[in-house]
């Protein structure tokens, strides 16, 4: 959405789509519905942001797409933690005229452009809202795909104590890599009983209980290098608006690059008691 000066005139150069959102047997209530699914899988699929607790269900027998079909269910709930960023992707979505002429009067109204151009009107909903929800509501995203996950484990009869431990680690281990992911700064260690450094490298392929370290392993989470200037470029270039956040989720191709990376956090060495040592503490 844009204007031009050219030879002393304004001139309006908008750019505009036709597309189709209903047919003899799609409805545009079905139309809405399938663009509200589309964000759901963008979100909590597309992107492999879940891919360990994808890998534990199919282990356990559960299908994704089971996962991911009562995820939507929550999501659009009434009550849901994301219900208002997914009413805002219903709203921004009905952003549709019925003829170019309807929408070539409204164009020429008051203040319109401006809009445009400030992001009020206009934006990639798609982009836009699935990086609200991946950069500003990652706790969210995570407390709706477990607890749905656990459901279907305990429908399934298989959720033992052992997994119920293992969601535990396995959720925290999670966030500290995503949540938040844009900011470079705080680095964290945390203590897990599981040895996650080895299950990525297998791709959380194997059974979690052949990675179960008992005396603890702790681990470093930190943007390295390279990623703080990837990140601070993306910012400083789109900024942190809403439509700034659409722009890097759509530019980074693949946020797994913005995920922090883990370390394992060297054991402190404890200095040998010797009898001379011994004595002095006596």
């Amino acid at each position: 959405m844009n204007s031009y000066s050219l030879f002393g005139r304004d001139i309006f150069a908008p750019e505009v789509d036709e597309i189709c959102v209903g047919n003899d047997s799609m409805t545009f209530a079905d139309y809405e519905e399938c663009r509200m699914f589309d964000l759901t899988v963008e979100v909590f699929y597309n992107n492999a942001l879940l891919l360990e607790l994808f890998k534990l269900l199919k282990m356990n027998g559960i299908l994704i797409s089971s996962l991911i079909t009562r995820i939507h269910e929550s999501v659009t709930s009434a009550n849901g933690p994301l219900a208002e960023i997914y009413e805002g992707f219903r709203r921004e979505t009905n952003e549709l005229f019925d003829s170019p002429e309807q929408l070539f009067d409204f164009l020429h109204q008051d203040d319109v452009v401006e809009q445009y151009k400030t992001g009020k009107l206009g934006n990639n909903e798609q982009l836009m809202y699935s990086a609200l929800i991946v950069f500003r509501n990652m706790k969210d995203v995570h407390d709706i795909a477990y607890g749905v996950a656990e459901e279907l484990l305990r429908e399934k009869g298989v959720h033992d104590d052992w997994i119920e431990g293992y969601i535990a680690e396995l959720i925290q281990f999670s966030l500290l890599r995503k949540q938040d992911m844009l900011n470079t700064e705080p680095d964290e260690n945390r203590v897990f009983h599981y040895d996650f450094i080895s299950l990525e490298k297998n791709g959380f392929n194997d059974d979690p209980r052949q990675y179960a370290r008992l005396d603890g392993v702790e681990l470093r989470f930190t943007h390295d290098d390279f990623q703080r200037e990837l990140i601070t470029g993306y910012c400083n270039v789109y900024g942190a608006s809403n439509r700034g956040l659409g722009n890097i989720f759509g530019m980074g191709k693949n946020i797994r690059s913005f995920y922090r990376r883990i370390e394992t956090v060297p054991p402190v060495e404890k200095p040998a008691v010797t009898s001379s040592t011994l004595s002095e503490l006596a």
